[in-house]
């Protein structure tokens, strides 16, 4: 196949390179992923693939640098916003009558006692 596009093209869906390995006559072993040497899963150019293994692949993101863990509000998980993070750092009272200890502020905001103690404590 003497026509490969070396660079990555919009409109083309993410595995589109699987197709055109195949279609060229190579073979993907069952538990193997054609994994991205240019980090790009756009990329339709047979020099920047390998085949490898999850486990392969997902050394070599780590190896770059590449794994990122969303915190705080970037997360989907997330059930306060940071505003609601700060309010809690500046006004938990540990074991405090005044409705900003832990069970209060937990119940107000959804979230577990503990939670609330990790943020009053910085861990969070």
């Amino acid at each position: 196949m003497n026509e490969r596009k070396t660079e990555c093209v919009k409109g083309r869906y993410p595995y589109e390179i699987r197709k055109l390995w195949k279609r060229a006559g190579k073979k993907i072993p069952e538990g193997m992923l054609l994994c991205h040497k240019c980090d790009d899963g756009w990329c339709i150019n047979f020099d920047h693939v390998f085949l490898g293994t999850h486990k392969d692949n997902t050394q070599d993101m780590l190896s770059k640098g590449r794994h990122w863990v969303p915190r705080g509000e970037a997360s989907p998980h997330c059930k306060m916003s940071d505003k609601d993070v700060e309010y809690v750092k500046k006004h938990y009272v540990f074991r405090g009558k005044n409705g900003n200890n832990g069970v209060a502020l937990a119940k107000h905001f959804g979230v577990t006692q503990q939670q609330i103690t990790r943020i009053a404590r910085g861990e969070r």
